[in-house]
């Protein structure tokens, strides 16, 4: 099956982040993706993802395949 994915402009420029946090239950998955600018006390958490159990464990596996 093939999807088209659609992306705004905003979205298709990326952001950047320099830390992440997750937190899980046994359903789902939560991630923050957080920017800490240096010497600053405030952290700001630029995107949240959910997702499930499922899911991650593809995400990990790719991780995994394509992180050296």
């Amino acid at each position: 099956m093939q999807i088209q994915l659609q992306i705004d402009e905003q979205t298709a420029q990326g952001m950047y982040v320099n830390m992440a946090m997750l937190n899980h239950n046994e359903t789902e998955f939560v991630i923050d993706f957080i920017y800490v600018q240096p010497q600053a006390p405030k952290a700001v958490v630029r995107a949240r993802v959910i997702n499930s159990p499922k899911h991650m464990k593809r995400l990990l596996h790719a991780l995994q395949d394509n992180v050296a």
